[in-house]
């Protein structure tokens, strides 16, 4: 997931809903 957040605000919306998942 941080590779995610590294990329960009869509990496962070993955990491939100990977967490809530």
């Amino acid at each position: 997931v941080e590779f995610d957040v590294v990329k960009g605000p869509k990496g962070l919306q993955a990491a939100n809903v990977t967490r809530a998942a």
